[in-house]
């Protein structure tokens, strides 16, 4: 039987070699190795040999077994160890104890967060400024004082300092008293500081007239000024600055020797006075005489010698005062209503007032429509500035 050569890959067993025994026996037949022992050669249990034979290992070593698998972590554990606690994941040894923080939130795969820090409060409001006072009052009047609020009432125009169509007005009228008194004379025993204010008949407004000139001059000028009620009428001007129940010039006229002083009522104003006509005398006539009422205004311009005595009379063509009174005065004005007074009326009323050389027509109540006059400026805009 002829030898034939062992497979590839297998080694030949010294047992079968023809010097070891006479006889022929048969050969066993080679065993094929496992599929173990060709993966356990494979992975370096044998060493490849020169002539291509593999060396049989004495013993297979047990394949390792794999290690059972972790037991998954606490919650609490993960989230220290995805925060840097020091604990590892599947390592032998206990984690390091790890301190909870305040607040956790839990977001989505279980991953821990901290909640953010709460906001700052606000910064409280800068205090704020404390309200204005309100404006304050004036002060009332003194004790026996007109006030300057009873003379704004009366009508007087402008008495605060105001600028207007009708102060402006006014403002010509005074300038032009202040010059015909200066350039007057005492010639016949008139006196220039008296100046007397009439009209023809009732209602033209010469009390309107009496007491914004007046006003006017106590504001405009040096002067002091003393506003003479010598009317007396009801709604007369004594009545409309509430000095109705007072003494005045009619005590002045029927009692020679009283004292003047006491019966002048000072105003708010500082160069303006106010004397009024004055309550009836007991035992006396109810109307004092013409004359003595003359009489009575040279006195009080006697006691009072730098004042201008603005005189309020009654109208010339009802009753005899103003005729009266024309022949000691410095100059008479005249008011006359705007298409209401009739020329014959105005006539009149200048022949009655004749013994005074100086007199003065004053139109009240005019309609104005050229470009010349006052209010073309828009003087109506000064109302809100005060005179200096």
């Amino acid at each position: 039987m002829t030898d034939q050569p062992p497979p590839d890959g297998l080694p030949a067993s010294p047992a079968a070699s023809p010097a070891a025994s006479p006889a022929a026996a048969p050969l066993a037949a080679p065993r094929a190795p496992s599929l173990a022992e060709r993966a356990a050669a494979a992975m370096g249990a044998g060493v490849l040999g020169g002539g291509g034979g593999v060396a049989a290992p004495s013993a297979l070593p047990p394949a390792p077994s794999a290690p059972p698998p972790a037991a998954p972590l606490p919650l609490a554990e993960r989230a220290a160890a995805t925060f840097g606690a020091g604990a590892v994941l599947g390592a032998a040894a206990a984690p390091a104890p790890v301190t909870a923080p305040t607040s956790v939130a839990i977001g989505a795969g279980s991953a821990a967060a901290l909640a953010e820090p709460p906001p700052r409060p606000a910064p409280p409001p800068p205090p704020s400024a404390p309200p204005a006072p309100p404006p304050a009052a004036p002060p009332p009047a003194a004790p026996g004082t007109i006030s300057a609020a009873t003379i704004e009432a009366a009508g007087a125009v402008g008495a605060l300092g105001t600028r207007s169509r009708a102060s402006e007005e006014i403002a010509v009228v005074q300038n032009q008293v202040l010059r015909t008194m200066r350039a007057a004379t005492t010639e016949g025993g008139r006196n220039p500081r008296l100046i007397l204010v009439t009209s023809a008949l009732p209602g033209e407004g010469k009390t309107f007239t009496s007491l914004n000139l007046a006003a006017a001059i106590a504001r405009m000028s040096p002067q002091p000024v003393l506003l003479v009620d010598a009317d007396g009428k009801p709604g007369s001007v004594s009545e409309l600055l509430g000095c109705g129940r007072l003494d005045g010039l009619r005590g002045l006229a029927q009692r020679p020797g009283a004292p003047v002083q006491p019966l002048v009522v000072p105003t708010e104003f500082e160069r303006l006075s106010f004397l009024p006509y004055g309550r009836p005398v007991e035992g006396m006539p109810p109307v004092p005489s013409a004359p003595s009422i003359a009489g009575a205004l040279l006195r009080v311009a006697e006691a009072l010698p730098r004042h201008v005595l603005i005189i309020d009379s009654p109208p010339a063509l009802s009753t005899s005062e103003a005729t009266t009174l024309a022949p000691i005065v410095g100059q008479v004005l005249v008011v006359v209503r705007a298409e209401t007074t009739q020329r014959n009326e105005v006539e009149a009323a200048l022949d009655m007032l004749d013994a005074c050389p100086t007199l003065q027509l004053v139109l009240n109540q005019a309609r104005v429509s050229s470009s010349d006059s006052f209010g073309v400026y828009g003087y109506e805009a000064y109302e809100v500035y005060p005179r200096p």
